[in-house]
């Protein structure tokens, strides 16, 4: 495998993209029988299971399409919600929505049946009295019925997929302003938001999600929450790249890790949350002799996970004249919702460590050429080397925040983007990404950023999932003192009967204190279930703080974000 592979077939990517082609009729001409995608969990139709060929997908893709054009998009833009069980069909609810002339609503599994479970009649009749109407996509409405608490009309989608016709919908005229998708940010700061995902933004994502694939004979698993824009970007770009696909929808690290050694998958695109889970599981239990190349998504993998999954693999590795005979590489990157997707990447391989916070420099070429600087608060360059606010200017990005032009505009500049990070470029201008900027905790000693603590801690052998979080000084308006909360390996709930982990805790205490200057102040062992996670598997660091600010005493200081 020549990684300058990752460059080539721009041309046909470029003419796949332009003009955003109906996705389905262009896979099913382009892929025609060959098996594609394959998950863990049936599809709910007839006469499809949980394996698909192009012909198959471009097939359920118009039948999706004209049931939405008869009964749901009304008009133009209309705007729908996406709100079901974490599958791989959510692919198709939304390029058909799409290319019905709507613009998809995608909502994460776990918030869109939260919502529904918990809505009463009041809620429910106010949102029908408006105009809104709930579709069920489920097989069974009886079963939804049974579990949704309202007495409001529930209208059953899946009998008007089941009956409409596998035929083409007409197609778009496409202009690059035309709005696609609404997508939520992942919320580790505050309240998600909803970015607008353009004609321009989506065509210009996709083109380094297709250049990963690499080659059509690439076997490609996915492990992201399917209603994230990274999956919108990466899978579809996958698909227009050629690559058969597995997605699974349910998480388990061992049956995640016997699936690439069964399917033989030579390309993993996953949270940094699956790595994590993956990282603390013998590997010697697994044969995954075929896996070229992993990559993060969603955000960026910890330097001390990238290095285990670097060490897997068997394929020769080709770096120009350099040849690496065992491991794979792993690209990781650092950007956002906010901008489309990836703005920096750094790609390592066997023999090259992964340094701590270190997430490259910034892409040119087939995903479009970007920039980075670091600055003040008043958007002025900072020395090399110090630390400041990472600013971004690219050629693509959402048209906005849904409703919140403000918000928007208050972190833009001539161009340029600020997504709420800190971080340093060295002379060599590499980007060192350290911390959310609120996340970041001002000691008396000095700054500590939780990141780059996070990172140094979980070199720690026994050590699975970390969180640095602000403890507030009593009598203190913004100083506080860093404590970290560390999960031990395969300690996933708390145990009735707790265990003394007073051993643990002063070693790994001591561990990261040779590292970080200034320092942390304690260390609490905690199981994973005792960490609040998001939908996407961030920890929470704010409901950390107020915990911790509970402990302390009187009201907690708000920091603004």
């Amino acid at each position: 495998m020549d990684v300058q592979s990752l460059n080539d077939g721009k041309s046909k990517i470029v003419s796949m993209t332009r003009g955003l082609p109906h996705v389905y009729a262009h896979l099913g001409e382009y892929l025609a029988s060959r098996v594609l995608f394959t998950t863990d969990e049936p599809l709910a139709f007839t006469g499809y299971h949980n394996e698909l060929t192009g012909l198959q997908m471009r097939d359920l893709g118009y039948k999706i399409a004209n049931a939405l054009t008869a009964k749901v998009v009304a008009k133009p833009n209309t705007r729908v919600i996406i709100a079901k069980r974490n599958h791989g069909d959510y692919f198709f609810y939304t390029h058909s929505l799409i290319a019905a002339g709507g613009v998809a609503v995608v909502v994460n599994a776990k918030i869109g049946w939260s919502f529904t479970r918990s809505a009463d009649d009041p809620d429910l009749h106010r949102l029908m009295a408006s105009g809104v109407r709930f579709w069920v996509t489920d097989r069974s409405i009886e079963r939804v019925r049974a579990a949704f608490p309202a007495s409001a009309r529930l209208d059953h989608l899946w009998p008007l997929i089941e009956d409409a016709p596998a035929t083409p919908v007409p197609e778009r005229d496409f202009a690059d302003d035309s709005p696609l998708a609404l997508f939520h940010t992942s919320g580790t700061t505050g309240v998600p938001k909803l970015c607008l995902y353009d004609v321009r933004t989506t065509r210009e994502s996709w083109k380094p999600a297709a250049s990963f694939s690499l080659t059509e004979s690439s076997r490609r698993m996915t492990g992201l929450p399917c209603a994230h824009a990274i999956f919108f970007i990466a899978q579809t770009g996958a698909f227009l790249g050629g690559a058969w696909t597995y997605l699974p929808s349910r998480f388990d690290p061992r049956a995640w890790l016997s699936a690439m050694e069964r399917y033989k998958i030579t390309y993993y695109l996953g949270f940094p949350y699956t790595y994590m889970r993956m990282a603390a599981e013998d590997h010697t239990q697994y044969k995954l002799d075929a896996m070229q190349g992993w990559m993060s998504g969603g955000d960026t993998a910890h330097a001390a996970h990238v290095e285990k999954f670097k060490k897997l693999g068997a394929g020769e590795l080709k770096l120009g004249p350099i040849h690496i005979e065992r491991g794979s590489f792993f690209i990781n990157p650092y950007g956002s919702t906010e901008i489309g997707g990836g703005a920096v990447y750094y790609f390592s391989v066997p023999g090259q460590q992964a340094l701590p916070c270190k997430v490259g420099k910034p892409t040119s070429g087939i995903g479009g050429a970007w920039q980075c600087r670091i600055v003040d608060k008043n958007w002025r360059d900072v020395p090399v080397g110090q630390v400041g606010r990472i600013v971004l200017k690219g050629e693509y990005a959402p048209q906005g925040y849904w409703n919140n032009d403000d918000l928007w505009f208050e972190n833009r500049f001539d161009g340029w983007t600020w997504i709420g990070d800190v971080g340093r470029m060295d002379e060599q201008g590499f980007l060192y990404f350290l911390d959310r900027e609120i996340d970041a905790i001002a000691t008396r000693g000095g700054n500590v950023y939780s990141l780059e603590a996070e990172e140094h801690i979980l070199a720690h052998d026994e050590v699975m999932e970390a969180a640095v979080v602000r403890r507030r000084l009593p009598g203190e308006a913004e100083l506080g003192e860093a404590i970290a909360l560390i999960v031990p390996k395969g300690y996933l709930v708390r145990d009735a009967a707790l265990r003394d982990w007073s051993r643990l805790e002063a070693d790994v205490l001591a561990f990261a204190n040779a590292r970080i200057a200034p320092g942390i102040a304690a260390v609490r062992v905690v199981a994973l279930d005792e960490l609040p996670l998001g939908v996407t598997g961030k920890v929470l660091k704010r409901k950390l703080r107020e915990r911790l600010d509970a402990e302390v005493g009187g009201a907690p200081h708000q920091r603004s974000a």
